[in-house]
């Protein structure tokens, strides 16, 4: 960074090009503030094209990223102005600052809202509301969800995840990666997911678990495709059913010593037979 000097004065460059710096101060508690100018002013009207003239001062208070450890404040003393020939009133805006502080926090903010810390945890961060930092997750998701494309995979994976009432994953299987998650368990939702999709060529297989609903919405968007049930669930499904007939039998067994060590040997009879001891085995 550069210097500018004023009335003798050295202030830093504040990495700000639109302005200039025309005083700094640092508070008893190490805060400080800069006072800064546009170095260019509005001439024309945006409105009409019309001359512009000074109507008033306008000075705008933003916070911006802190300086070895300590807050920083700065007080852009800009002006408004009026057309003569449309009456338009004009502030000035600055592509360095967005609302209430500076582009480079908001921007530094919306880099750690995607991060590991908590709303909370950012706003102490960087001394703003939890509100201001939810508002700028959302506006950045909205950014990313715009410009994300559900491109088809090879092989398409969908499950679900008991969030609230059931969240639906799509899964690309060949590669690992998530493709999108649908608030909705509903054979409606996965449709609408589906019809987004694009390049629908590049998909050779969908994998699932054995709700019909989702097989349903597979052959009304992709009829024909290979549906493979999920190995996971098939394994499932037959450990269920094996516990179940452990159970049945252990209720049939009139010996206890033997009705005992059936009911305690359910874990035993899931593991595989690679796993089992030799006195397992037996």
């Amino acid at each position: 960074m550069g210097a500018t000097e004023v009335d003798g004065h050295s202030f830093k460059d504040i990495g700000l090009p639109e302005f200039t710096v025309i005083s700094r101060k640092e508070s008893e508690t190490g805060d400080i503030l800069y006072t800064v100018e546009p170095k260019e002013r509005i001439a024309d009207c945006p409105a009409c094209g019309g001359k512009l003239h000074i109507h008033k001062d306008a000075k705008r208070k933003v916070k911006d990223l802190d300086e070895f450890g300590h807050r920083v404040g700065i007080v852009v003393k800009g002006k408004s102005y009026r057309c003569k020939d449309c009456g338009e009133t004009v502030r000035e805006e600055y592509a360095s600052i967005c609302g209430q502080m500076t582009r480079r926090m908001v921007e530094s903010i919306q880099r750690d809202v995607f991060g590991d810390m908590t709303f909370t945890q950012i706003a102490r961060r960087y001394n703003v509301s939890v509100s201001t930092v939810q508002g700028l997750f959302e506006e950045q998701g909205e950014k990313l969800w715009t410009a994300y494309h559900f491109v088809t995979p090879r092989v398409l994976g969908i499950d679900e995840v008991h969030l609230n009432n059931g969240v639906v994953v799509n899964v690309d299987r060949q590669n690992g990666g998530i493709i999108e998650l649908s608030e909705e368990r509903s054979k409606n939702a996965v449709i609408d997911v589906l019809k987004r999709l694009e390049n629908p060529e590049n998909l050779c297989y969908v994998t699932m678990d054995m709700w019909r609903p989702y097989y349903d919405a597979v052959q009304s968007v992709f009829p024909g495709i290979p549906v493979i049930i999920d190995h996971f669930h098939v394994i499932k499904e037959l450990s269920r059913s094996l516990d179940s007939i452990r159970a049945g039998l252990c209720k049939s067994i009139k010996d206890t010593k033997t009705r005992v060590s059936l009911k305690h040997n359910r874990f035993l009879l899931l593991k595989s037979s690679e796993e089992l001891t030799p006195t397992q085995k037996r």
